[in-house]
């Protein structure tokens, strides 16, 4: 290369330098104080003379062999100076004479704003934070820039991931911070660890130079964008929720509308078989309801309000949050991506009602039954109590059975007893999972399964039973005593008038009562009632496919509304009447052991 050239290049260097810097004087200042370097002389030998060498305190530079710009001439970066040896304070290199676009975009992004905000910081006499320029990406020495192609560039796709978390990984930092730790587990970056560099890295979603935040619409990680930016690895999830309803309401610029990241995260994404993941089976229902449990958020978009709670107290509910994975999540009916209302009739629970009247109707029903029932058996039994305290003589009572109960009829009643006691247990796990009834099956490894066949089996014995009652009944002289003895006669509501009246007056003398009182009619004749209900109801939540075949889809729920509430309305039942009569009243306290020793008249004596 002749002078004359090279000086003819220098002033066309200099030229172009001073236009881009001009409009920029915070750029030039940083990059100024960023990658001062030394300009040379002639070409390149005479740039070696010193700068491989060090003579005359000239830094020693080495280009590498490797490097993009290895086969550059020194002053195709370094404008050329008049005098030899040159001084120091010579502008800096300019990357935009062969990279123009891409120096445009920089100049129009968000770490252009991060520039001059670390600019303002040393202004101030704050350390400047880190600044997202050519070589913060490309290098960081100057003459050893690698191709991105080059597994030692960093900005190689394995590298990016780290090369972006120089600076985004700092807390307080300039640009938003992203966990290490939490990205490093995601799915797109095991992949890329693993050999699959096909897999999404930043520069795949943020792009490469004209990077804009994301609340920006020009970002491809903008709510309005970001269907396509992730459509492009992930084509038929992108079709799929771009006909659903959750992207109908994106679209028109909702910005509640879950998207991508609403259900799957933005950096530290997992698989759906990952159990820590959003999107896995056992954490569906808990993202859904991250929106839809939200009263004002449904309410002012004109959605059901009801939707997490109804659900939660189903059986679908009660089990997945008990632990059980197999039940139907959200998901489940609703799809995954292709969501849909109920009104679409491509949608998947198309044509059936997301609730019935009649549910409502018998949830009200059984509170009302409930706070009559054992409200007027607590009153009862607190007037009983209370006459008896103050010297009431004990009723005098009828025998015609004798023992009272036999062996066989002590062992039924044990086996009710026991399944009982095990149905209430299992169940109300079930019905209320964060409760203490929960808190045994969750020290099992298999709590879940446990429970479920530990209710089925209690419930099997509990109706072989009533089928075996039935027949103990029907076929045996002794049963034929009991049924005569226990069925209801008018002379039963004689009776309850004459202790309620007595409880009220306090009588001058015990009234006399049959072998089986009105008392422990109800309570028999409620336990035959109870046990059917339940037994119809457990059945149909049992064999739920079958159900599902032949009736609509709330059958389900009101055979589990029927089955909760009868079910607290026989444990208060028990609690409340059973267990004053055999622990409480005055009469048998602390326990009657007719249970264990059968009664009779020589027992009672």
């Amino acid at each position: 290369m002749t002078h004359d050239k090279l000086k003819t290049l220098r002033r066309h260097h200099a030229a172009a330098t001073s236009n881009r810097l001009r409009g920029c004087p915070l750029l030039t200042t940083l990059v100024t104080l960023l990658f001062l370097t030394r300009f040379a002389h002639a070409d390149d030998r005479s740039c070696t003379d010193c700068h491989s060498t060090g003579v005359e305190s000239a830094p020693v530079v080495t280009v590498p062999a490797g490097s993009a710009h290895a086969d550059l001439a020194c002053a195709d970066c370094h404008s050329a100076r008049e005098s030899f040896p040159h001084d120091d304070g010579a502008p800096p290199v300019s990357c935009a004479d062969c990279h123009s676009e891409e120096d445009a975009a920089l100049r129009g992004s968000a770490h252009l704003s991060g520039l001059v905000a670390s600019l303002t910081r040393a202004q101030k006499g704050t350390p400047p934070l880190p600044a997202a320029l050519c070589l913060s990406c490309h290098g960081g020495a100057p003459h050893d820039v690698r191709r991105g192609s080059s597994t030692e560039s960093a900005t190689h796709r394995t590298r990016i991931a780290a090369t972006c978390l120089v600076c985004h990984a700092r807390e307080g930092g300039v640009g938003p911070h992203v966990s290490p730790e939490r990205y490093l587990e995601g799915v797109h970056e095991k992949a890329v660890l693993s050999g699959k560099t096909e897999a999404a890295v930043c520069t795949d979603c943020h792009g490469s130079h004209a990077i804009d935040p994301g609340t920006s619409p020009a970002s491809p990680v903008h709510s309005s964008k970001l269907s396509a930016t992730c459509g492009r690895c992930h084509p038929k999830p992108r079709a799929e929720y771009e006909a659903s309803i959750h992207w109908q309401a994106a679209a028109k610029g909702v910005r509640e509308a879950p998207v991508c990241t609403g259900c799957h995260g933005e950096h530290a994404i997992r698989s759906r078989r990952d159990d820590a993941s959003a999107t896995a089976k056992g954490n569906v229902t808990k993202t859904c309801s991250s929106c839809h449990a939200s009263e004002r958020m449904m309410s002012r978009l004109g959605i059901p309000t009801d939707r997490v709670a109804t659900f939660e107290d189903s059986f679908h509910g009660l089990s997945g949050r008990l632990g059980d994975l197999r039940v139907a999540s959200c998901a489940s009916c609703h799809e995954h991506h292709d969501i849909l209302p109920s009104t679409d009739p491509a949608s998947s629970i198309h044509g059936e009602r997301p609730s019935h009247w009649l549910i409502g109707f018998v949830r009200r029903m059984y509170r009302w039954l409930i706070a009559i029932v054992i409200g007027g058996m607590l009153l009862h039994n607190g007037l009983d109590l209370l006459a008896k305290a103050r010297g009431w003589p004990a009723g005098e009572r009828a025998v015609s059975l004798d023992p009272c109960f036999t062996v066989n009829e002590r062992i039924q009643h044990a086996l009710l007893a026991g399944s009982f006691i095990a149905l209430a247990a299992s169940g109300f796990a079930l019905a209320f999972p964060e409760s203490a009834f929960a808190w045994p099956w969750l020290q099992l490894e298999a709590g879940p399964e446990t429970r479920k066949w530990v209710h089925r089996i209690a419930a099997i014995v509990l109706m072989g039973l009533a089928l075996g009652h039935g027949l103990y009944l029907l076929r045996s002289p002794r049963g034929r005593l009991q049924i005569r003895a226990l069925w209801p006669r008018l002379q039963d509501l004689r009776d309850f008038r004459s202790v309620a009246t007595g409880l009220l007056r306090r009588p001058p003398a015990p009234i006399h009562l049959p072998h089986y009182t009105y008392a422990e009619k109800m309570e028999y004749f409620a336990v035959i009632w109870g046990t059917i209900v339940m037994a119809v109801t457990g059945l149909a939540l049992w064999a739920v496919d079958s159900v599902l075949a032949r009736f609509p889809f709330w059958v389900t729920d009101l055979m589990t509304t029927i089955h909760f509430w009868e079910a607290v309305l026989a444990c208060l039942a028990i609690l409340c009447w059973h267990g004053y009569w055999v622990v409480f009243d005055p009469e048998v306290y602390p326990l009657s052991m007719k249970w264990w020793t059968g009664g009779g008249r020589k027992k009672d004596e």
